[in-house]
């Protein structure tokens, strides 16, 4: 499951066209290596400690991973020291209620900040699932903001490591979530340079789903910072790199919507779906796209077959009340 945070309606003005870029995995629009340097990371004052106190949770899923998850223990601890959101974070070991697939952690996620688990794959690396609590979409009221969600973690997509190897590019990624998370923008941008530079030990098509995940949430950073041409060319990259990304369609929708074009961004999250058919967020955002392009039929009956396969989920009755209301 994933962080997901609330694109304000304002910011759907026509903004002006993107431009063609080559599909390198570096994307314009953040600093670059030779500007920036993990120094700039280390360097950074601690804030005032959180009301909340960040947990995060580290869940070995089979017997020969609880030596990864230690090892990561020990490189995550040294990596939210370098932050100045995430220094009062500290991490637990934690065995879940139950053995899920990687594809239903969600569903035991514990009370904490974030969740990473822990697995070994066939080809004996280490499979690393970071995981934020679950949020469901936002309740809509019938004067407030109407807006698709923005997903910021990757998800289910597994960061591969080394088995004995370097923990170093999970423990950025986690970090950088965390950072995202608290809106702590600028230090993840950094931390996202240093995590692009490290090298990788694992096999070349392994690294490039690595790669992919990096340029997954550089296009989220781009479009905070109001580079909608650079997050495109992110998310577009992500999906070069690793085809069927279905976040990344996702969250490309999304841009297009804040562009004003909404047939494209109902495109983008049909083939979220088509890739993660219960991807929720792809469905909420499909139903907010023919909403907000004036298709309200179409939207009420979406909200009305989600509202009944997902009957337990209060966003669902929401949305089809509000859009019902909306009708008249």
């Amino acid at each position: 499951i994933s962080i997901l945070v609330a694109i304000g309606a304002s910011r759907f003005a026509l903004a002006p066209p993107a431009t063609s870029a080559n599909p390198t995995a570096s994307v314009e629009g953040l600093p670059s290596a030779e500007a920036s340097s993990s120094s700039a990371i280390d360097d950074l004052t601690p804030t005032a400690a959180p009301e909340a106190e960040l947990v995060i949770s580290l869940a070995p899923l089979d017997s020969d991973s609880v030596s990864d998850a230690e090892q990561f223990q020990i490189k995550l601890s040294e990596t939210l020291a370098t932050s100045p959101s995430t220094y009062f974070a500290r991490t637990e070991m934690v065995k879940l209620a139950a053995e899920p697939s990687p594809e239903h952690l969600e569903e035991v996620m514990p009370d904490s900040a974030i969740l990473v688990a822990f697995e070994t794959g066939s080809d004996d690396l280490v499979y690393v699932y970071v995981l934020t609590p679950a949020s469901a979409p936002s309740l809509l009221s019938l004067d407030g903001m109407v807006s698709p969600q923005q997903v910021i973690a990757p998800s289910g997509s597994a960061i591969y490591a080394a088995k004995s190897g370097d923990m170093s590019l999970a423990a950025q990624i986690t970090v950088m979530t965390l950072e995202i998370e608290r809106g702590d923008e600028a230090t993840a941008t950094q931390r996202l340079i240093t995590a692009q530079a490290l090298p990788s030990d694992v096999p070349l098509e392994k690294s490039v789903q690595n790669q992919a995940i990096l340029t997954f949430m550089q296009g989220h950073l781009l479009a905070e910072r109001g580079d909608l041409t650079g997050a495109l060319q992110a998310y577009s990259q992500t999906l070069r790199l690793v085809d069927g990304f279905a976040l990344a369609h996702n969250n490309r929708g999304n841009v297009y919507m804040q562009l004003g074009d909404t047939a494209t961004a109902l495109a983008e999250y049909d083939a979220a779906l088509g890739t993660q058919p219960d991807l929720q967020v792809a469905r909420y955002n499909h139903v907010i796209a023919l909403w907000l392009g004036g298709d309200l039929p179409a939207a009420y009956a979406e909200a009305d077959q989600l509202a009944a396969s997902i009957p337990d989920a209060s966003w669902t009755l929401n949305l089809r009340g509000v859009i019902a209301a909306e009708q008249g």
